[in-house]
């Protein structure tokens, strides 16, 4: 009797278990189907601080091969590939979803459908402001003003992380990514996409930057986000791969890609002090490149006093020039690196844009180009103003990708290029043993590139002339031929035959290799835009919506 009581309970305990797995499979099985009909996880914002920034550098790799050769138009296909989630993946994107939720676990730092919002947000919001076709900004400097000035950064997110790292350093941002004075000014020359594996990534920061700072963050328009031209590279391509479940058109967003794009200033104006018609001039286009940008035709406007500190408003071609004379002391403007390029380490002293001193700034240091112009610096600049322009210095914040040294700052004058410390013209030698010596740069570099003799690099084959006709303007300097040549990934080397040096010439040096220009120029981007917009009075800059 014993026993069969004995042999009872131990069934009954065997189908208690068994009934418990039975329950505990049925609710995996229930939990698994809740997560396979779940609509795909939507996340309202992205990079919302320095530190989600960080996170995501930290956890992608800045290397990020090529697929291809062609350092014109690079391919990350099979990368944008491999991100795309599988089964699997996609549940458990599904449950760190419904944990962030909760607040057990942090959101992740960028997500496609943060980057969605965040552009439909910020192109409409920008777009009813007024902000679209031809316009320029003007900015009312103060004698302590901080400009900050990156150029290309197509695509460089890690870089660029870094750079923002410092200026939080310098006290310029904080942590939030709030531009901490209202008198500091961050400037993006434009071409902040292509050419990159991070495309996407790297514009959602300088979006979320601008709705952060709708009045101190300017994204200037460079020629790949104007006409459309990014849909012939790389954000094309990561954005059909990688939002194809968010939309079923052929190439996701593109119109809403192409409202932002179009909302973005082709220039900016900063005033100077006591100087009612002296500016400085910020725009990728240089001052012959652009008819649009004839500071005639709306002279009126940049001397009016405004209350606000920063202003814009729509210009357009032609129009009835004005008796006012506008004067560019200097300009920061975009330079085509395929036609002249000269080695250098973020910031460059250009031959003088007709009368102005010219500037470039070079931010860049993603795979491609230090494949193709072997560039490796993090690199920014940082414009101090001052009641008397001499007194306006420029410091170029710079750090060495191949070491683990932190960033370096190098002041020159604004104006003469001179040296802060040493009055010694700005020059672009390496500081590592290393690395390929640069062009030597004389007493006076603007002269040294307005009177060399002029070259100009390879052009398509379509677009190659005869040795007879081929164009002397855009020269290249040299470099010493007692140094090995710079490498740059190229196919052809020009060179100048050896000659006396003198105290007015140059060392003779060889040409820099540069990449020969395989591609057709998209005849729009070598136009000026005609714009819609022809109504030039000034408006302040909308607060979007957070």
């Amino acid at each position: 009797m014993v026993i069969k009581v004995k042999r009872r309970s131990r069934q009954r305990k065997k189908l208690n278990i068994k009934k418990f797995f039975m329950a505990l499979t049925a609710v995996i099985f229930l939990i698994f189907i809740a997560f396979m009909v779940m609509p795909e996880p939507s996340y309202k914002e992205c990079f919302h601080d320095l530190a989600a920034l960080q996170r995501y550098a930290k956890d992608t790799n800045e290397n990020t091969p090529m697929e291809n050769n062609d350092t014109l138009r690079p391919e990350f296909t099979k990368y944008y590939q491999s991100l795309s989630p599988t089964s699997l993946q996609k549940i458990k994107n599904k449950a760190i979803w419904l944990l962030s939720k909760i607040n057990l676990i942090k959101p992740p730092a960028w997500d496609i459908s943060a980057f969605k919002i965040l552009l439909e947000d910020l192109g409409s919001t920008r777009q009813k402001s007024g902000m679209k076709d031809s316009y320029v900004y003007r900015i009312q400097t103060q004698s302590n003003s901080k400009i900050v000035v990156f150029g290309n950064l197509q695509g460089s997110l890690h870089s660029f992380v870094r750079s923002l790292t410092k200026l939080k350093e310098l006290g310029i941002i904080d942590d939030s990514l709030k531009i901490t004075q209202p008198q500091n000014y961050i400037f993006l020359m434009g071409d902040v996409i292509n050419r990159s594996p991070f495309t996407l990534e790297t514009l959602t920061a300088t979006m979320r930057l601008t709705q952060v700072n709708p009045n101190n963050f300017i994204y200037l328009r460079g020629n790949h986000e104007d006409n459309s031209y990014w849909q012939e590279h790389t954000l094309k391509t990561e954005l059909q791969i990688r939002a194809k479940n968010l939309s079923r058109a052929a190439t996701p967003f593109e119109l809403e890609v192409s409202t932002f794009f179009n909302s973005l200033s082709i220039a900016a104006y900063l005033t100077i002090p006591n100087a009612a018609n002296d500016f400085i001039r910020l725009s990728d286009q240089g001052r012959q490149d652009s008819t649009i940008l004839n500071e005639t035709n709306f002279a009126d406007i940049l001397t009016k006093n405004t209350v606000n500190s920063a202003t814009y408003f729509s210009v357009k071609e032609g129009g009835t020039p004005s008796s006012t004379k506008i004067n560019i002391k200097a300009i920061i403007r975009g330079e085509k690196k395929r036609k002249t390029f000269q080695k250098n380490e973020g910031l460059r002293l250009l031959a003088p844009d007709v009368d102005s001193v010219a500037w470039n700034v070079l931010s860049c240091p993603n795979v491609v180009y230090q494949k193709a112009l072997d560039f490796y610096f993090d690199a920014f600049a940082v414009i101090t103003t001052a009641e008397n322009l001499n007194d306006w210095v420029i410091t170029l914040y710079n750090r060495d990708l191949r070491t683990n040294d932190p960033f370096k700052e190098t002041k020159y004058n604004f104006i003469s290029g001179l040296n802060a410390e040493t009055h010694k013209k700005i020059d672009t030698t390496p500081t590592q043993a290393h690395a390929t010596p640069p062009a030597q740069q004389s007493e006076a570099p603007q002269q040294l590139q307005s009177q060399a003799p002029a070259k100009e690099l390879p052009a398509p084959a379509s677009q190659q002339q005869t040795p007879q006709n081929v164009m002397q303007q855009n020269a290249v300097p040299q470099q010493d031929q007692t140094q090995p040549p710079a490498t740059i990934h190229a196919t052809q080397t020009l060179s100048t035959p050896p000659q006396q040096s003198t105290p007015a010439t140059q060392q003779p040096q060889q040409l820099l290799q540069v990449i020969p220009e395989t591609e057709q120029e998209d005849p729009q981007t070598q136009q000026p835009k005609q714009p819609n917009q022809t109504n030039n009075t000034t408006a302040t800059i909308p607060e979007p919506k957070q």
